[in-house]
């Protein structure tokens, strides 16, 4: 054979390895580790002992050392090694050797994959996978298996193209491996590193060996391109760009692969990122203009593997942000009860959108309500542009929207009513609204599933006007413009909604919208019967009240009048001329003042019971610091609640609705005093029975009702949400026959008005008397029941009182020897005995009394039941 032959075949062979097939053996039989192949690293803590074996002989103090050797085998690879620690092993004394690593230094961050033998209290065999500093076990063997001293195993990994991994062992140090388990992990798919790693104290460093290193595999092939994850500009001049995967250094530092329209052209230079190779920056001699979009084309620059990127064509746009004025940013779009499901994702989100014509840095800005606030995460928000702030936990569920932005902490929004504030990173109000149900205006989506939208995000009034509902089909427009937008200017004044006293001299005036505090000064305001107005000024952050002082104090009981001209909105709109609101300083009410005259305790399902007291008095009274309460076995009376904290005037004779979710009872009752209306929490009161305590503001007991389903009219088929009225409130409220089903054709319940039932005792005309002659128990409201009154000159009268028909047939017996007090009144449904209802026509009732003294009083007199034929 020629000698050109030989050397072209040795040619060959030596060329081989390269061709897509990678492997290295070493058994350190030549006594070297330095050569064929080469591990570096600790070297010096290293060496080859005379049994040929490659030997930790480090310093005896406690540290790690490693080494490592260029192996590039992953795909269809194994690896195969022997290791031997002369110890029983520990958290303190352990070994690794890195099957895959993308970094020569085995001690610092490291992404790839190694086995762990021994480290864990239950001496175990792993194969873990390392992301930087951090691990993760992906398979293990058995507890026990390194509990020996000393102790060590053959070990063999395999892992396929499709990154299926097997673990292998023999702990007597042979070739009959046993299976420590299987797992697929497609986190790292290239290698170019191999290595041992030691961990040890003093007395074990020098005591690990490794030996029989055989590596088969075929290297990872990369046969994909890079692309451009984004283009930025980071200065007047500057623009990085970062790519999916490092990239070629001297494809990525030609100018000529680089080109930017609107006359920037090529860059004057281009430098890829000392630390990171996918990074490169790029300068160019023509400074940006502000808000100016430009379009960057990037060619021919390639990855490690030569693949080149697919010519593209990617926007940035500099920009010098501009600060925020008040509404410079508005909330827009607020999601405060995601639940039910309409069509958005089940999580809040306030939607903010930049009325101006300047970029904004909205980064670290805070989204608050009333208790709480959060912090934006970066982002520079555009003219016209929207950005969706959602919470850092529900991002994820966003992930399809435009310019979401994660905040941290971000504010629980309640379902009925809240504060939302933006403030900037000076803690500067840039925008604040307080909302409450009716600002759906559609009692269908106060539900939930719903957003809140802004109307015109242009104006500068903020109220419940220009809100609404949404009226997309999926409930909401999160980052797009509002189904119910509309940018036509306001041209309806303000007016005045409501007084509140704050103090003797001192009243709130609450507005329908925010105004133009300005203009507003004592001029604004007068009062009638006078009392000579001193001092006027905005007194809420929202800009639509306004605090009101008077020179005199405020007479108890007497009505005045407060009206207010020449006030603005803060669009420049007059006040409605005719705005005036009645001022009452009440009387402070005593026990019995108010009574309990309809009470809801089963309402429909989802709904919320009710409680309506009426004043009783010739005057007007205060419920501030009145309560309610129920009944407790362990504790008696209990769960107090306060009807209302602040001065609360009910007009004499006046009704007051107190219930936990007046937007519903309103709903259900189409017979309401919306106007007598508390929302207020209310102790828990039980469908069957139970008793509704009264109590005044020094916490006396001041009536006490004890209801039951029973009481019900006995021929409804449901009770569920009908109202238990009052027939009489000078009857005692513990009198069962002074009680009676709301009317059917009131809705079943009349919340904060007369009642259905209302039924007066007439007085009597001698010692027993009774109306009306003809009653109807239909429950329609009118004449629903027979009074039957008596008076007695002398107390201690005991009366029988019995019903018949018109042939003298007992029917009912509405008392039996019940010792009577001077006046009073018993009441018949048209029930019998056996609850069934009476039928039509004449009955006879029979009144028998007595007393001690041995007098006696009969009557006997006839009625009419009537009903529909």
């Amino acid at each position: 054979m020629s000698a050109f032959l030989r050397g072209f075949l040795f040619g060959i062979l030596m060329v081989l390895p390269t061709l897509g097939f990678c492997q290295f053996t070493d058994d350190f039989s030549d006594g070297d580790f330095t050569a064929n192949p080469t591990w570096t690293g600790d070297a010096a803590n290293f060496e080859v002992d005379g049994n040929q074996k490659l030997h930790l002989n480090a310093p005896a103090e406690s540290d790690t050392s490693y080494l490592s050797v260029t192996s590039e085998a992953i795909d269809d690879a194994t690896w195969e090694f022997l290791v031997e620690m002369d110890f029983n092993p520990s958290s303190s004394n352990l070994s690794r050797v890195y099957l895959v690593a993308n970094n020569q230094d085995l001690t610092g961050a490291v992404n790839g994959y190694y086995v762990r033998l021994g480290g864990e209290t239950e001496d175990r065999i792993s194969l873990y996978r390392q992301t930087g500093t951090s691990s993760t076990q992906i398979i293990t063997s058995q507890d026990g298996l390194l509990d020996t001293d000393p102790s060590g195993a053959r070990v063999r990994v395999t892992r396929s193209s499709n990154s299926d991994w097997e673990l292998f062992a023999d702990t007597s140090g042979g070739s009959a491996f046993t299976s420590l388990g299987t797992a697929n992990d497609t986190t790292y798919v290239q290698s170019l590193y191999s290595g041992v790693w030691c961990k040890y104290t003093s007395t074990r460093s020098d005591k690990f060996y490794f030996d029989d290193f055989n590596v088969t595999g075929n290297p990872f092939v990369d046969a994909v391109a890079p692309t451009v994850v984004s283009v930025s500009a980071v200065s007047n001049t500057e623009v990085d760009i970062q790519f999916s995967e490092a990239v070629d250094q001297t494809t990525a530092e030609t100018l000529t692969n680089y080109l930017a329209d609107n006359g920037l052209g090529n860059p004057i230079s281009a430098v890829r990122d000392g630390s990171d190779n996918a990074l490169v920056h790029l300068t160019f001699a023509t400074q940006f203009t502000n808000g100016t979009t430009y379009g960057l084309t990037i060619s021919n620059v390639e990855d490690l593997a030569g693949n080149p990127v697919i010519t593209v064509t990617e926007p940035f746009i500099y920009v010098i942000p501009s600060p925020a004025g008040f509404r410079d940013v508005v909330i827009n779009e607020f999601m405060c009860d995601p639940t039910p499901f309409v069509g958005l994702a089940d999580a809040e989100f306030v939607e903010v959108f930049n009325t101006s014509n300047n970029y904004i840095d909205i980064s670290g800005w805070k989204l608050g309500d009333a208790s709480s606030f959060g912090t934006l995460g970066s982002h520079v928000i555009g003219p016209q542009e929207y950005a969706l702030l959602v919470s850092t936990t529900t991002a994820n569920l966003f992930a399809f929207y435009p310019n979401v932005v994660q905040v941290t902490s971000f504010p629980s929004l309640n379902n009925s009513g809240d504060s939302i504030i933006l403030l900037n990173t000076s803690e500067e109000v840039i925008d604040e609204l307080g909302y409450d149900l009716s600002w759906y205006g559609d009692e269908a989506k106060e539900d939930g599933g719903y957003s809140i939208e802004q109307i015109n995000p242009f104006a500068s009034c903020v109220n419940a006007s220009n809100w609404s509902g949404s009226e997309d089909v999926l409930g909401g427009t999160p980052s797009a413009v509002n189904s119910v937008f509309d940018d036509a200017p306001d041209t309806i004044g303000p007016s005045l909604i409501g007084v509140e006293i704050l103090g003797t001299q001192t009243v709130r005036a609450t507005f329908s919208e925010s105004l133009d505090g300005s203009g507003i000064s004592a001029m604004s305001f007068s009062i009638q019967p006078d009392l000579n107005v001193v001092a006027a000024s905005v007194s809420s952050s929202f800009g639509n009240s306004v605090q009101v002082s008077f020179g005199n104090p405020i007479d108890t009981g007497v009505v005045y009048l407060l009206s207010a001209t020449g006030i603005l909105d803060c669009e420049g709109n007059a006040l409605d001329a005719d705005s005036g609101q009645t001022v009452i300083l009440p009387f402070t009410a005593d026990s019995g003042d108010f009574v309990i005259n309809e009470v809801l305790f089963n309402p429909y399902t989802g709904g919320s019971d009710y409680v309506e007291l009426v004043n009783v008095t010739d005057r007007p009274l205060n419920l501030k610091g009145w309560m309610l309460a129920n009944f407790d076995d362990e504790d008696g009376i209990s769960n107090f609640e306060t009807i209302a904290s602040e001065n609360y005037a009910v007009a004499a004779g006046g009704y007051v609705l107190i219930t936990e979710d007046t937007t519903e009872v309103r709903a259900n009752y189409i017979n309401h005093g919306i106007d007598n209306f508390i929302q207020a929490d209310l102790p828990s009161y039980n469908n069957d029975s139970g008793t509704v305590y009264l109590l005044n503001i020094d916490t006396v007991l001041s009536e006490a009702f004890s209801y039951s389903e029973d009481m019900h009219f006995p021929l409804l088929d449901d009770v569920d949400g009908v109202s238990l009225e009052r027939l009489d409130v000078n009857r005692p409220v513990s009198d069962m026959g002074n009680w009676h089903s709301a009317a059917q054709t009131a809705g079943f319940g009349t919340p904060g008005l007369e009642n259905s039932q209302l039924y007066l005792t007439n007085p009597s005309s001698g010692e027993v008397s009774f109306d009306p002659e003809i009653f109807s128990p239909d429950n329609d409201g009118y004449n629903d029941v027979l009074n039957i009154n008596y008076s007695f000159a002398t107390p201690g009268f005991v009366a029988t009182i019995r019903i018949y028909d018109s042939n003298g047939r007992p029917i009912r017996q509405l008392a039996t020897n019940e010792l009577l007090g001077t006046n009073g009144t018993y009441t018949w449904d048209g029930t019998s005995d056996n609850g069934e209802k009476a039928r039509i026509g004449m009955y006879v009732v029979l009144f028998e009394a007595f007393n001690d003294s041995g007098d006696k009083a009969v009557h006997k007199f006839s009625v009419t039941l009537g009903g529909r034929l």
